[in-house]
């Protein structure tokens, strides 16, 4: 059997280094049929929102959203917001500092070419996000070539690359296109970048500066290219150790620049939790960064999905980062042989901690890997090598066991697993997205819907109701003119009414609080005061007390018109599920209750949810 094993791994070897246009084609097909099923899975969310803008059917005439700036979700000005908050695609307490506009023309500007090309056809630009990670997929594969060897344990990481289900839905859903265009940029910068060191070819210096460049202008992931490029001139780079460091400037340089043009121009992520400037706020990031970091390396390490750690309670979290550090400790220990050894290892090793560092500023996700996934399989494809060909490093009985063990999870997780999940995870936009349709039918399409203000008492999320607003546009149904969300995120709501056109909401700690409320304030920078009013057309938010941590707690909404008024449309998310509302009479108090995690849980075991939140 070792016999067969070595003859095998000589036949790859081989075919890596005499047969490589053909690997590196064999790969690129393999990523596209990969996530080939993501073809049919049609406009999903953000697409329907590019969707009205280039179909000229943005919901209202005071948004102002530019074909080649789709990404710029808050506008960039002060005017653009008020417009977006009286409309209600910002929530009444959108923190006036609060802006998420991101500056990516030349992604824009192919979504603004498919739309040219392609109209309102999906599929061919679901094509072209599986034909770019194909290339990825090629351009990362040529990487390891230069710099693993044998070369099978380079294709190894190749294919462990396209398989990672962590792409899945970065790849599967268009609006993410400039994730995937960043990532290749890193690759083409690294690879240039090492022919210009390693090989003396200096025309790879200008190019990769100027794929950097290109890079920054598809999306902001491609600064996680210094993270590489400073674990290079650490451990691999040849020359004086200052000198290493100071070859490094130019790329700097090009970060500082693109910096400040994207602040000039009016672009950022302020006032959010759910995106954070380290520039504008770093002591919010350094925080973040404590709790994201462990758990976006488990997750790219142990092939889990990190987007479940948004959603459970604090204690099922602290639960979760407790054994994702116990799992990266564990992963060091085994793998410490080869870093101390291999100064390639440690090249990817530290290459894939700085990288993922700036994917801690947004909230977990497994898309945000692209860029981490590139130390990360590079460093599974030789440990693997390295654990069958140098038991003798591992000194001790404990130690070799826990190689081994480490080597049959990733072998497990990353080639058998990720097989499966990758076309799976590439169609995961298509669910939520059609759960989002589903919620659409809680209003009625009707022309009298075009007359009326939508009161929202609850929600589940806060971010319903500009998703609610545009999938309506974008499917040609009747949408409000005015959407008025009054709370979102929480299990217990009180909600009184003192006269007949006031409604006072008491809510619980969950809101502003939890990952269902992330996205538009942030009260620990932010926090509300007693007496903040928000005016809007038709109605006006009072704070009446807030939590220590600075979240409202107690607020009074005053319509212009009574609460039975046939302009005004009622619905709340309760029990579990949205569905119309009716106005407590004067003078009484009505219980909104909603199931937790815990719940959610009990729910998918056969225990009815309903009851369980009914009982409390």
């Amino acid at each position: 059997m070792t016999k067969r094993l070595s003859a095998a791994a000589e036949f790859l070897s081989y075919f890596c280094r005499e047969r490589r246009t053909a690997l590196l084609v064999t790969f690129a097909v393999a990523a596209f049929l990969i996530a080939a099923p993501s073809l049919w899975t049609g406009f999903c969310t953000d697409d329907r929102l590019f969707q009205v803008v280039f179909r000229g059917a943005v919901p209202y005439p005071e948004i102002k959203m530019g074909q080649l700036d789709l990404f710029a979700f808050s506008g960039r000005g002060q005017e653009d917001k008020r417009a977006l908050m009286d409309r209600g695609l910002l929530p009444w307490w959108t923190s006036d500092s609060w802006k998420i506009a991101f500056w990516r023309p030349l992604s824009a500007f192919t979504h603004w070419l498919d739309w040219q090309v392609f109209g309102e056809r999906p599929w061919p630009m679901h094509a072209e996000n599986l034909a770019l990670y194909g290339l990825l997929a090629a351009a990362v594969t040529a990487l390891y070539l230069r710099f693993l060897n044998p070369p099978w344990v380079a294709a190894l990481a190749g294919l462990l690359y396209l398989l990672d289900a962590a792409h899945g839905m970065g790849v599967g859903w268009i609006a993410n296109r400039n994730g995937i265009l960043a990532a290749l940029s890193v690759v083409l910068v690294l690879y240039l970048h090492d022919r210009w060191r390693r090989d003396g070819w200096k025309p790879g210096m200008f190019l990769a500066w100027g794929v950097l460049a290109l890079g920054l202008l598809s999306g902001e992931s491609a600064v996680a290219v210094g993270g590489y490029l400073a674990a290079y001139a650490l451990f691999l780079d040849r020359g004086r150790f200052l000198v290493r460091f100071a070859i490094l400037i130019p790329y700097l340089v090009i970060v500082a620049l693109w910096r400040v043009a994207y602040q000039q121009l009016g672009y950022g992520a302020v006032g959010s939790s759910l995106y954070t400037d380290p520039v504008h706020d770093p002591i919010f990031f350094a925080s973040a960064l404590v709790r994201r970091l462990p758990t976006l390396l488990f997750s790219q390490l142990a092939g889990g999905d990190c987007m479940i750690c948004n959603y459970v309670p604090p204690l099922w979290l602290a639960v979760y980062l407790t054994i994702a550090v116990m799992f990266l400790g564990w992963v060091a220990w085994a793998v410490w042989p080869l870093i101390k050894r291999d100064p390639v290892a440690r090249f990817w090793t530290l290459g894939m901690v700085l990288a993922v560092m700036p994917s801690c500023a947004v909230m977990p996700q497994s898309r945000l890997l692209f860029c981490a996934g590139i130390g990360a399989m590079a460093l599974v494809a030789q440990f693997l090598h390295f654990q069958s060909q140098h038991r003798e490093c591992f000194k001790t009985r404990i130690h070799r066991r826990a190689a081994s063990a480490l080597v049959v999870i990733w072998v497990v997780f990353h080639l058998v697993v990720s097989m499966i999940a990758m076309p799976i995870a590439s169609c995961s936009m298509y669910f939520v997205d059609r759960a989002a349709h589903r919620e659409l039918r809680v209003v009625p399409d009707i022309p009298e819907v075009r007359r009326e203000t939508l009161v929202v008492v609850n929600a589940l999320v806060d971010v319903w109701g500009p998703i609610f607003t545009v999938l309506r546009a974008a499917d040609g149904m009747a949408f409000p003119p005015y959407c008025r969300q009054l709370a979102a995120g929480t299990r217990r709501l009180e909600v009184s009414r003192p006269d007949e056109r006031t409604l006072v909401l008491k809510l619980d700690n969950a809101f502003l609080e939890n990952q269902w409320t992330p996205a538009f304030r942030n009260p620990s920078a932010d926090p509300m005061r007693p007496g903040q009013v928000v005016k809007l057309t038709g109605m006006q938010a009072r704070v009446e007390s807030v939590t220590p941590n600075g979240a409202p707690q107690v607020v009074s909404f005053r319509f212009d018109v009574p609460l039975e008024d046939p302009s005004l449309r009622w619905i709340a998310y309760q029990d579990g599920k949205y569905g119309s509302f009716k106005p407590p009479k004067i003078g009484e108090t009505v219980i909104i209750r909603n199931p937790d995690f815990a719940d959610i849980a009990r729910g998918y075991v056969g225990i009815s949810v309903n009851s369980s939140a009914s009982d409390r």
